[in-house]
């Protein structure tokens, strides 16, 4: 069996943001969907990957994106940590890189890269 090659897949983001409470305030939804409309369109313009849409619940809101090539990756970090910056949401949020699911794996994977130095640990629940 031939090994993939970073042509071959493609990495999914997911942007965290913590909520109060665990559906968040009309505030932190509206500032979720500014997010998300902005990198909507900042995705499809610059054609890193394509934004999927967004959850929220247990405390914490999610905006996810797929499609993005392991060669575009930093840029496409970058330009979401733009958005977080401008929004002052940066120091708040968690970016993750989901990794592609081995075919008889069936589990995600994830390695979080924002913050930096992020010691907890990254749930969608």
């Amino acid at each position: 069996m031939a090994e993939a090659s970073d042509s071959d897949y493609t990495l999914g983001m997911i942007i965290q943001l913590p909520l109060t409470g665990f559906w968040g305030t009309d505030d932190e939804m509206s500032a979720r969907d500014n997010l998300a409309e902005a990198l909507e369109v900042l995705f499809q313009r610059s054609g890193l990957g394509a934004f999927d849409g967004t959850d929220c619940g247990s405390g914490t809101t999610n905006l996810f994106t797929y499609g993005i090539a392991p060669a575009n990756w930093d840029r496409a970090v970058e330009m979401v940590l733009s958005q977080l910056r401008q929004r002052h949401l940066s120091e708040r949020a968690i970016i993750v890189k989901s990794l592609p699911d081995e075919p008889d794996d069936g589990s995600e994977k994830w390695i979080v890269v924002w913050p930096r130095d992020f010691q907890g640990r990254f749930s969608l629940i």
